[in-house]
């Protein structure tokens, strides 16, 4: 009896691992590029490039076949609460994710961060 269960076991061993061994990864191909990506992430308006920001980051994630910008800006504001010290200091940061196999905005989040100033 014991040796009927070794082979059933073996049986399955080989079975999951040829399973496994044929299922097949599907690739990703990216119908984007580094530069129509950066032309998505200006229309959603998180792609700055002026004086005051952060280099904006492109990475590529082949497994999951996305593309992700992050890209940040400083500037300085004396509204609301700020106009009662010495302005406050804002700090934002965008993080946009593109599908690269159907070209959509799967997300974009954008942190505000405001710093007071008093001096």
């Amino acid at each position: 009896m014991s040796k009927l269960w070794k082979n059933i076991g073996l049986f399955l061993l080989i079975s999951a691992s040829v399973n496994t061994a044929f299922s097949q990864i599907s690739p990703c191909i990216s119908k984007l590029d580094s530069n129509e990506v950066i032309r998505i992430a200006r229309k959603k308006k998180v792609y700055w490039t002026e004086d005051w920001q952060c280099k904006p980051y492109l990475k590529f994630d082949s497994l999951r076949c996305e593309w992700t910008v992050t890209t940040c800006k400083i500037n300085h504001t004396n509204r609301g609460d700020c106009k009662y010290t010495n302005g406050c200091t804002v700090s934002t940061t965008a993080t946009l994710v593109i599908n690269a196999s159907n070209r959509r905005v799967v997300s974009l989040k954008k942190n505000e961060h405001v710093i007071h100033n008093f001096e």
